[in-house]
């Protein structure tokens, strides 16, 4: 990766890379020192790629405010716990989600509709996550919550959230479109998924499963069905083939066998969990372990 300014790295595009301890400890180390205590790696092509999609790494230390954007986005977590709040435009909490890695058995998955104020605070030392903004880059998509209504909101620390009771708004429906492949969404315009639910699915499956935002939820007319994210299920020692198009893979749980242009890469939660760009090429995802295999991929549009 190309370090492109303090804390911000371009990952590798000319050929897959795999993302590992190594590099997430390079992230750590920069977010512990950079002023906004946030480090991450862009796995876009260009600030014209839609989505944006990056790799970011936050230090407890560091203060989010109040925002909402005219795109939709959505946020993975790979190591730490975070919590999130959302808010009305008068300021009141509508919803709180806490955010751990999909092996806790809790709430690993959030997906945010457009112009929803929320806060995000990172509950750990450090938060590792997949980030994805379903849009190309401009500083006008982002507005902040500023004056008098959220002034509490942006003035509340990670330590309070603790001691505050939970706000739960959600509204997450699954919903089964053709067998095997369930679209997530929500009256309330965030959803949260589980892996409790997950599993409880792929348990009722003898294939492997997968888990999209509805075109609803992203923003998107078509009556097709997109599936620019999608999140898989896979019942140990079972295989799947899958068609690449500019994709990024993370490893949510378990451990996975990658063939890919005729080798052998091992992706798992706890050293090698991530995998990318790949483009145009179909590979092989054999679940190795003993226990259910999840992962996110994310498929790049052309750019705008």
């Amino acid at each position: 990766m190309k370090l492109l300014k303090e804390g911000i790295y371009q990952a590798t595009r000319k050929k897959p890379t795999v993302i590992n301890k190594n590099i997430s400890n390079i992230l750590k180390k920069s977010a512990s020192k950079v002023d906004r205590f946030r480090s991450r790696i862009l796995y876009h092509s260009s600030p014209n790629s839609n989505p944006q999609h990056m790799f970011i790494c936050f230090d407890n230390r560091t203060l989010v405010p109040v925002a909402f954007h005219s795109f939709s986005e959505s946020f993975l977590m790979i190591e730490g716990i975070a919590h999130y709040k959302f808010y009305d435009k008068k300021g009141n909490v509508s919803h709180d989600v806490r955010i751990t890695p999909a092996s806790l058995g809790g709430i690993f998955y959030v997906f945010i509709s457009p112009q929803i104020p929320h806060r995000f605070f990172a509950l750990t030392k450090h938060v590792l996550a997949s980030e994805i903004c379903h849009s190309h880059f401009s500083p006008e998509f982002t507005q902040f919550g500023k004056g008098k209504i959220f002034s509490k909101a942006d003035k509340l620390a990670s330590a309070q959230i603790a001691k505050q009771l939970l706000v739960k708004n959600s509204n997450t429906k699954i919903k089964m479109k053709k067998k095997g492949y369930y679209s997530v969404e929500s009256s309330s315009g965030i959803v949260e998924l589980s892996s409790v639910e997950v599993l409880n699915i792929l348990k009722k499956n003898t294939n492997p499963v997968c888990f999209y935002p509805s075109n609803k939820m992203i923003g998107v007319k078509n009556s097709k069905e997109e599936m620019v994210e999608q999140i898989w299920a896979i019942q140990p020692k079972k295989k799947l083939q899958l068609l690449m198009k500019n994709t990024m893979m993370h490893i949510i749980n378990g451990e996975a066998k990658i063939k890919l242009y005729n080798k052998n890469i091992i992706l798992g939660v706890k050293k090698n969990y991530a995998l990318g760009p790949i483009n145009k090429s179909k590979i092989t995802v054999e679940n190795i372990s003993d226990q259910p295999l999840l992962f996110h991929i994310k498929n790049e549009k052309k750019s705008s």
